[in-house]
């Protein structure tokens, strides 16, 4: 029985192809800065065009679903994300734009990309009882003052996250989105205190 188990999940894993979309409800709630920590002015959240328009196109690293394919719009997600997380750290909170010559209007400039992300659906743990999808993502963030000089860069490359595991789902790629939209999430709320910190040394 216990073989009997993956071979139904890579089945039905493998009937479909699915494209994600931004999910608000799947960005974790901030914890707002008081009015007295947060930075005087507004800021600007800026990101190439093609940054922005940043598809995530491929198959889970496992063999688990290795006949699925997932389309998720990463940029799109942190464009969204980041207007969400770094408006808590301006008093007047951000405007988004893909031109930098903007940055000059703006205390500073914000600058998250996406550099790398994949996804598996773990069965081996578990020895083909359930599924427990995995997504794990990478993201440089980059801050410039209003005279375009860089203050801040660091890339981001958080531990895998683990969603909720399953016996059967009819979506389990949703799983997946999910979990991408929280893990942006969880850099821009990480990246929150590694901006503020670098800039009162």
């Amino acid at each position: 029985m216990k073989k009997f188990f993956p071979f139904l999940f890579v089945l039905f894993l493998g009937s479909c192809a699915y494209s994600g979309s931004y999910n608000s409800s799947f960005v974790p709630q901030s914890i707002p800065y008081p009015d007295s920590q947060k930075i005087s002015g507004k800021g600007l959240v800026f990101m190439e065009v093609a940054d922005e328009a940043y598809i995530f196109k491929g198959k889970p690293t496992s063999f688990t679903g290795g006949g699925t394919s997932l389309e998720l719009p990463l940029g799109g997600y942190a464009k969204q994300i980041a207007l969400k997380v770094f408006s808590g750290l301006f008093t007047e909170g951000v405007r988004f734009s893909n031109n930098i010559e903007d940055s000059g209007d703006y205390l500073l400039t914000i600058s998250p990309k996406v550099t790398n992300f994949s996804y598996a659906y773990d069965a081996a743990s578990s020895l083909g009882f359930a599924v427990t999808p995995e997504a794990k993502i990478s993201m440089q963030i980059l801050v410039y003052d209003r005279n375009s000089k860089k203050v801040f860069e660091k890339t981001y490359n958080p531990d895998k996250l683990k969603g909720d595991s399953y016996m059967f789902s009819t979506n389990p790629d949703e799983k997946v989105n999910q979990a991408a939209h929280r893990l942006i999430s969880d850099i821009f709320e990480k990246s929150l205190n590694d901006i503020r910190n670098t800039l009162t040394e």
